[in-house]
Order: C-alpha cells, then structure tokens, then sequence
C-alpha cells in the first residue's frame, strides 16, 4: 500500500482522469488488494475478540505491529530503513506488551 500511495498522483477531483491512466492501474490495483487485506484482517480481528479474552487478544495486535517493521526492515523488496526512532517506537510497543501481559498473568 506505501508503495501504491506513493506512485499515484496527488487525489483531487481534477486528478480522477490522471489517476485512471493505464501507466497507474499497477498501482490502483495493488492499493485496492492492500485495502481489501485490511478488512480481511479487521474481520479477523472481530473473530479473534469473540474466541479470545481482550487482555490476550489485545497484546497480540500490538506485536503484529513490531513484526510488520521488522519485516519490512528486513526484507530487501520493500527496503524500508531501519531508524532509532522507528527502532525505538517498536521497543516502546513491546515493552506496553510486556506490562499488558505481564499484569494479566498475575490477576
């Protein structure tokens, strides 16, 4: 999706005709089946509440964050660099894991 938002031209209504262009529809497409694996993975997330308690469901969210920059660091096609804040960002959201689901096991 970063690398379809990036190759389209700015979104306006004067844009529509520009967007629709031949030479862009790689890019629509591979927006449009970006979108679609965000509902997909919101439907199951919607599954995943209804079976899982939040305390465990919730921790879970937040390390599929971390391992979707660690991918993307790591993974030569999508080249994304890896930085100390983002570096940092990632540790801040496992250490929130950590307390999450270090609390729920005591109760």
């Amino acid at each position: 999706m970063k690398w379809a938002v990036s190759d389209l031209p700015s979104l306006s209504f004067g844009a529509i005709p520009q967007i629709l262009n031949p030479q862009h529809f790689l890019a629509l497409a591979l927006l449009f089946c970006g979108l679609f694996a965000y509902a997909v993975s919101m439907l199951c997330w919607f599954f995943a509440l209804q079976s899982l308690p939040l305390n465990f469901a919730y921790p879970m969210l937040g390390l599929s964050y971390a391992l979707v920059y660690l991918l993307a660091s790591a993974l030569p096609y999508f080249s994304e660099q890896i930085t100390l804040l983002k570096t940092t960002g990632v540790g801040l959201i496992l250490l929130g894991v950590w307390f999450i689901g270090g609390a729920s096991q005591k109760h």
